[in-house]
């Protein structure tokens, strides 16, 4: 573990797992730490903004 943080400190990244590897223990990660019960909880109470479309989008004011 020590020298996969060195390496992603030193590099931002990690070549000691391929992919699915790495998708593999990060879903094992998230399963330990019950992620999904907390995407639950903020989709259910994070307030939902209304967006304004990009300024380009606008029209300009006359």
């Amino acid at each position: 573990m020590a020298l996969a943080m060195r390496e992603l400190k030193k590099t931002g990244d990690y070549t000691g797992l391929a992919e699915p590897q790495f998708v593999a223990a990060r879903k094992g990660v998230e399963d330990i730490i019950g992620l999904e019960a907390f995407y639950r909880i903020e989709q259910e109470t994070v307030e939902k903004s209304k967006r304004k479309p990009p300024a380009q989008a606008r029209r300009p004011r006359r």
